[in-house]
């Protein structure tokens, strides 16, 4: 009786010891660093959007948002995302109306995407996509 009940308690704390490890795993973040490069006008600000999902991405709604004073960095350090896929967008408001400014179909504002995919089209989440499994460094060129 005593044998069982100690191989049953040696079990439960493995399970325990197991589930509270793979949860330290699952909460696990990463730091994710954004460079600018190709800044139009310095003092004009850079938008940036990161979004976590596909659904998300076709919607617009982003996961955080963030604002670069070029005069003043370049690059945007972000500190505990979790693992996963994201993508990001970004524009530099040179006229100062807080939203990316359009001829026709065609960008009038610089602008950039994960993974500096330039596109004849709109953009496509399988385009700018890109994996947060370790902290990382990622440049944004605008065009």
């Amino acid at each position: 009786m005593m044998k069982t009940i100690c191989v049953y308690l040696i079990f439960l704390l493995s399970f325990i010891n197991v589930m509270i490890a793979s949860q330290v795993i699952k909460n696990e973040t990463y730091t994710l660093q954004v460079k600018f490069s190709n800044i139009k006008k310095t003092g004009k600000p850079v938008y940036m959007a990161i979004y976590r999902s596909k659904e998300d991405f076709d919607k617009r709604k982003a996961y955080k948002r963030f604002v670069v004073l070029p005069s003043k960095q370049t690059t945007l350090k972000i500190d505990k995302l979790s693992a996963g896929n994201y993508a990001i967008l970004a524009y530099q408001d040179i006229n100062g109306n807080h939203r990316l400014d359009f001829s026709g179909y065609m960008p009038v504002e610089p602008w950039g995407a994960s993974n500096n995919k330039i596109l004849s089209g709109p953009l496509a989440w399988k385009d700018i996509v890109f994996e947060l499994n370790h902290n990382l460094g990622l440049e944004i060129k605008l065009f």
